[in-house]
């Protein structure tokens, strides 16, 4: 296993961003490491280390220059990780004619740029079959170029029980969110609607400094309603952040835009029911047995909510241990040696 050398490239760098792309980028590359991959963080200024599998996060169109000049240095794999809600037609067309015009004036779109880069890399790598019909389609691959693998799960979230969180929050039977306080990922509503249905619930994430003003609002409704708690961050290994998911009746994202959501997955890991968005990565694997709802409908909301809490505790399987890290970072090392 030692002959495989990984360097990753995360979306932005972590120093100032990092949100669940980056955070992805971190626990592949801790996973790989655990099964003797030389797996690290590229060092942009060392020159000496050229020979290695060059993994990219997420499909931005800025690498696409990266990969024109990589050379013969090694492969190159990327996550392309997008959020699809699947092939749309229109869309697919209206970017075909509009790149099709912009060549013959000599102008690159973010459309082009991003089909030269995912025609340059050696594999791309999709989270589940939407995203690769997606891809495929929209960008004129073949499903040969690309591989379906799935975010990982810490081992710990499978087994850490939840009287840790409970006991030293004195709470039990709460809605849990975890995510960064964003507008897509709807946390305000979501303490709106708890307020009006009188449930506690935990918020666990950070603000977003691009989106102050939201989390302001939301700190405010916060501050104002003693049935929630909102703790800005834990760290990921941290075991609190391991016992909320068990310790929770429900989690509920209501995002209005997700890819496949790791806090969904990991409260699936610790048998805790999840509530997503009605979109169709809510119908993808792992997620067909979860409540989906409109999450732009406040009451479709809180009716939802109310139906999860007030149900006999769920006997849902627990998430597949095929999702956790051990597994997923050996479906990882073999598409390495394939490339």
């Amino acid at each position: 296993m030692r002959e495989l050398k990984v360097r990753f490239i995360s979306n932005f760098p972590l120093s100032i961003v990092y949100g669940g792309f980056e955070h992805q980028c971190v626990q592949t590359c801790k996973a790989l490491k655990s099964l003797g991959v030389d797996a690290g963080l590229l060092n942009w200024h060392d020159a000496e280390e050229n020979s290695y599998i060059l993994h990219l996060f997420a499909p931005d169109p800025m690498w696409a220059r990266i990969v024109e000049h990589w050379g013969r240095r090694g492969p190159v794999i990327i996550s392309a990780i997008a959020g699809t809600r699947g092939f749309r037609r229109k869309p697919y067309l209206a970017n075909k004619v509009f790149s099709y015009f912009s060549q013959i004036l000599r102008r690159e779109t973010i459309f082009s740029r991003t089909r030269k880069l995912l025609h340059k890399v050696d594999k791309i790598l999709c989270l589940n079959p939407l995203e690769q019909d997606y891809f495929v389609r929209n960008y004129d691959l073949t499903v040969e170029k690309t591989v379906v693998v799935s975010h990982g799960v810490d081992e710990a979230r499978y087994s850490t029980p939840g009287d840790i969180f409970s006991e030293k929050f004195g709470l039990s039977n709460f809605v849990l969110y975890i995510g960064n306080i964003t507008q897509r990922k709807n946390p305000l509503l979501l303490a709106e609607c708890l307020n009006q249905l009188g449930l506690q619930g935990v918020f666990i994430g950070q603000e977003m400094p691009l989106e102050i003003q939201y989390a302001n609002n939301f700190r405010n409704l916060i501050a104002v309603s003693p049935n929630l708690m909102w703790i800005p961050g834990l760290d990921y290994d941290d075991p609190l952040l391991n016992s909320a998911f068990a310790a929770a009746r429900v989690l509920c994202l209501p995002s209005i835009s997700e890819t496949q959501p790791l806090s969904a997955m990991e409260a699936m890991a610790a048998g805790t029911p999840v509530i997503l968005g009605d979109f169709p990565y809510a119908y993808q694997s792992p997620f067909e047995n979860t409540i989906k709802v409109n999450p732009a409908n406040k009451e479709e909301l809180i009716s939802a909510i109310q139906n999860a809490v007030e149900q006999k505790p769920s006997n849902l399987a627990r998430l597949s241990y095929d999702y956790s890290w051990d597994k997923i970072a050996e479906k990882l090392a073999q598409v390495y040696r394939d490339v």
